[in-house]
């Protein structure tokens, strides 16, 4: 009766003037206008959700800058913060491997529930509820578990674990390092409830819980961190940061269990210790073998950033300028990232049979020009403006001069892989889509592997060839170059995924020559934009700023200019809104049934 029902509506979203469509034929899934207006909006509501969390996160580290610097301070918190930040990335984070598989069958226990509602005789759709439900909860169970355990080893062994992930610090370095690391072990196990908490508000559609919760985090340290410089707190300032982000990652769970909880539909997804030792049928096993390859493909991408504060531990203030770069470069690419991938996953889940992979090359081709277009126009005004931009957001207090040169060094060049960074970020949800883990897996393996070898090869070859070191910016420069390796392999993997024959090959490479174009017009466009907004700043700059209001004034007159510019060249070059590819897929698939 689902089948029937299923194959209905396809051919009603398929023939929607009533015509008729053979039995045998293989159903499409489009998305028609309706849904890309929905789809538009939704990119747009997530978009400026998580504009807001990230100007809160940037409110937070102007704070740590004007009170700390790039000192031992942050070089210590940043150490410390490795592995709580690596398990909350692999496990807790939004969009994530695991938050993926969870909210995938999450909703499979929707569906069902709602046939079950809407069927007579509900029997069969009862029993593959429950199966779902087994199956969700012992992902909660067996996520939750290895969390647990998790914290407590990063708590015990925390000494061991910051010689080995930080051999090139100082004695006094180490010794603050393990302590933070202990304070912050918690962190590790409240991943796990933050990420259940997402797939429940993902599968039932609220998202917005879910982005905005970061702010309640930042919120907590900024706390921290004014309590330190008011002299409410007399604890040392390493204490004050650990603290700070303990509290807020706790304030965060509570803050998203409440939202998940107020919907009572997966009340029956839990954890369950008996479910770890029942009999596994065929589904859990796949979603557990999915899973698990989806879990080790994030763990070595978060590998590669271990690497670069391993090189950075042997340089002194390079892992906090690391910090400070990567947080402001990532803020525009993280915006893009979360608003492009937010709302467009389930529509990539909707296209991954193998009938539709026409529908998913259009769709995943389209994010990639979005994302080429904003991050070109981003890198176009943020490169130019990047000394001036980091004095005006850090230098103050304990944030002097030599740290603007270095953190606007390493900014700069992140801003200019952000191509790199979020085109591999849309092509691993796909893969995670088509439920094949392998390919992220391979290509996170040998990014792992480049990267440590350009993280040797650009701080000068472990002294062999010292005076041709880029310092810190080499390790910015190692994370790009493999972001773009491990995009390019992606890119290569999933073409070859989704060519069904070799005339699909043929027409693939058509129509990557039709669009070559787009790109072109984009670059030639972003060319523009960074000659005016160079141009405009630096005759605005021969007078030094008589304050922080017309330095400001000053830094967004220039953007607009660049900005100005950039829509100029992109009407006269009669650049496409790739998003305009959708509506007319679904006005061919109007005409007939691939």
């Amino acid at each position: 009766a689902n089948g029937a029902r299923d194959a209905n509506r396809a051919r009603d979203a398929c023939h929607p003037e009533g015509d008729e469509c053979d039995e045998g034929t293989p159903l499409v899934t489009h998305p028609n206008t309706t849904t890309l207006a929905r789809t538009a909006k939704a990119v747009g509501s997530v978009g400026i959700l998580a504009f807001l969390c990230k100007l809160i996160g940037l409110a937070r580290e102007t704070c740590v800058a004007g009170a700390f610097g790039v000192g031992a301070v942050v070089d210590a918190h940043a150490h410390a913060s490795l592995i709580p930040s690596f398990v909350f990335v692999t496990l807790g984070g939004l969009n994530g491997p695991v938050h993926s598989v969870l909210s995938g069958c999450l909703l499979k226990v929707r569906a069902n529930k709602n046939d079950e509602e809407n069927d007579t005789n509900g029997t069969e759709t009862k029993n593959a509820r429950a199966d779902a439900e087994k199956t969700a909860s012992r992902v909660v169970t067996a996520v939750t578990s290895a969390a647990f355990f998790a914290s407590v080893f990063a708590c015990v062994f925390a000494p061991s674990v910051a010689k080995v992930l930080s051999p090139g610090l100082s004695p006094e370095l180490y010794v603050s390092v393990t302590k933070q690391l202990r304070i912050m072990s918690p962190i590790i196990a409240l991943a796990a409830i933050n990420v259940v908490a997402m797939a429940k508000m993902t599968a039932l559609g609220k998202t917005t819980a879910a982005v905005a919760s970061p702010a309640v985090a930042s919120v907590c340290v900024v706390c921290a961190v004014c309590a330190h410089v008011s002299g409410v707190v007399s604890v040392r300032p390493e204490i004050v940061l650990a603290v700070g982000t303990t509290i807020g990652a706790v304030l965060q769970c509570a803050f998203l269990k409440i939202a998940a909880g107020m919907d009572k539909t997966f009340h029956h997804v839990a954890f369950e210790v008996s479910s770890l030792f029942a009999v596994q049928s065929r589904a859990v096993k796949s979603v557990a073998r999915n899973l698990g390859k989806a879990c080790l493909t994030s763990g070595v991408m978060q590998i590669a950033a271990t690497c670069d504060l391993f090189s950075a531990s042997f340089i002194p203030t390079a892992a906090a300028g690391l910090g400070y770069a990567t947080l402001l470069a990532m803020t525009p690419l993280g915006i893009l990232s979360t608003a492009l991938i937010t709302p467009l996953a389930p529509l990539f889940s909707l296209n991954k049979h193998p009938a539709n992979r026409a529908a998913l090359q259009t769709l995943v081709g389209a994010a990639v020009k979005v994302t080429f277009t904003a991050t070109t126009f981003a890198a176009a005004i943020l490169i130019p403006l990047a000394s001036p931009l980091i004095s005006f957001v850090f230098q103050r207090n304990a944030f002097d001069a030599n740290a603007t040169a270095l953190v606007s060094a390493m900014f700069a060049v992140f801003v200019a892989g952000g191509f790199f960074f979020v085109t591999r970020e849309i092509l691993v949800r796909v893969f995670y889509v088509l439920e094949d883990a392998s390919a992220p897996f391979c290509v996170a393996v040998v990014a792992v592997g480049t990267n440590a070898l350009l993280n040797f090869a650009f701080t000068g070859g472990g002294g062999l060839w010292q005076e041709l070191s880029l310092g810190a910016p080499g390790i910015a420069l190692s994370t790009v170059v493999t972001a773009g390796v491990s995009a390019f392999l992606l890119a290569r993997a999933l073409r070859a995924t989704l060519r069904l024959s070799d005339e699909n090959e043929t027409e693939t490479e058509t129509e990557s020559l039709r669009e070559a174009p787009h790109f072109v017009k984009a670059g030639v466009a972003g060319v523009v934009a960074f000659a005016a907004t160079s141009v405009y700043f630096t005759l605005a700059s021969k007078h030094a700023p008589a304050s922080a209001a017309h330095a400001a004034a000053r830094l967004c007159a220039a953007a607009a200019a660049g900005s100005v510019s950039f829509v100029a060249a992109a009407t006269a070059l009669r650049l496409e809104n790739p998003m305009t590819s959708f509506e007319e897929y679904a006005v061919d698939a109007r005409r007939k049934v691939i």
